[in-house]
């Protein structure tokens, strides 16, 4: 008990000294590291120390949460920077495998560093030859972390993180399976098309396809989410999806026909209507995938859709005829033929008084572009 008292007197101290003093002597030294004083390397050190080594288990957890809030007070550059030179960055990893408040603790520690820090992005996923990114939780940190900064996207790639997170999709326990996809799909959101051509050389369309076609439902949805980033954005992205003859265009397309999930569903119907987006090649691509037996057939999965309970079901299955009707393109009016025959085009019109507004506008639109090549 009494080394529980030292400890948390310590930690207080310690919180202290980093606040009023910390900030003041680094920028006394420049921000220099090596020229740091005596007194604020020891502090590091010992803060290191304290949640190291064998003084760590007996610890009340919620000693360790306030320790890993010490770590918070390094959010600038330049301390970040002091902390990897003290080793205490993999003090913050190892805390991932620990207890609830541990892991919670250390991961919203890590989170604050890896925000917008090239530097310690590539610290994190070099560590131990990729062992930190083994982890549920530290892969939960890279997802979140690489949405919206582009500079860690390409510190991930540069320091080879994508090839951990490939082999990772491959793993035989679902959970890092679904995290490491979820990586990947977050990687790629808004991704320019060099940083999209890198990861998909490493993953290859037919580990795409395979992950469309997992056993764990979770992963089949993040995997489709993967293949809608993937083609949005330029006409040349569209073209990830007819790598391998057209092997994940295929993936997508199975599922579309037989998944009863509809979080599942929806991946892949937004995955399809960037695809529909594209050229005429692509839009010609799209129309087989609908209407797969010409002019007969059973219903195809689109008017199911367009009828869906589920009002982002209709939303997007709309979506899918605006990009296939878009008035520039060459071969719309033949498409808007073939619709009008399967009675898509009919169920368009009513949906333009959809009771949901996103289905409403969008509804809209494409009966607009139709009626522009004339309404019969």
């Amino acid at each position: 008990m009494w080394r529980e008292t030292v400890c948390v007197v310590v930690v207080w101290v310690i919180r202290r000294w980093l606040m009023q003093r910390g900030s003041l002597c680094l920028r006394r030294c420049g921000y220099d590291p090596t020229r740091a004083p005596l007194w604020l390397v020891t502090v590091t050190s010992y803060a290191r120390w304290l949640v190291g080594g064998d003084i760590m288990y007996g610890v009340d957890s919620n000693l360790y949460v306030s320790v890993s809030r010490l770590y918070e007070l390094m959010v600038s550059w330049k301390m970040q920077q002091l902390m990897l030179m003290h080793c205490l960055y993999e003090k913050l990893v190892g805390g991932l495998d620990g207890s609830m408040s541990q892991r919670d603790a250390s991961l919203e520690s890590i989170a604050t560093i890896l925000k917008n820090n090239p530097g310690a992005v590539s610290k994190f996923v070099e560590l131990q030859n990729g062992r930190a990114l083994r982890s549920v939780a530290a892969l939960g940190a890279i997802s979140n972390i690489v949405v919206d900064f582009t500079p860690n996207k390409s510190t991930i790639i540069q320091c080879g993180g994508i090839k951990e997170l490939v082999h990772l999709t491959k793993s035989m326990d679902s959970s890092l399976r679904l995290n490491a996809v979820w990586s990947l799909r977050n990687m790629i959101f808004l991704a320019d098309k060099m940083c999209k051509e890198a990861i998909f050389m490493e993953l290859t369309a037919s580990s795409v396809a395979t992950l469309i076609c997992d056993p764990e439902p979770s992963v089949q949805e993040q995997a489709l989410a993967l293949v809608r980033n993937f083609v949005d954005g330029c006409m040349d992205c569209v073209e990830f999806a007819f790598a391998e003859n057209g092997i994940i265009l295929d993936a997508v397309g199975r599922q579309l026909k037989k998944s009863p999930r509809i979080e599942i569903i929806i991946q892949g119907m937004y995955a399809v209507s960037n695809i529909a987006s594209g050229n005429e090649f692509h839009k010609e691509a799209i129309m087989q995938m609908i209407f797969p037996q010409a002019e007969s057939g059973p219903q195809s999965f689109l008017s199911q859709y367009l009828q869906s309970n589920d009002s982002r079901l209709r939303t997007s299955a709309a979506w899918i005829i605006v990009n296939l009707t878009a008035p520039a393109s060459p071969g719309a009016f033949g498409r808007i033929a073939k619709l009008r025959n399967f009675g898509l085009v009919a169920q368009i019109k009513r949906m333009a008084s959809d009771p949901c507004m996103d289905v409403k506008l969008r509804a809209r639109v494409a009966l607009g572009q139709i009626i522009s090549f004339g309404d019969s």
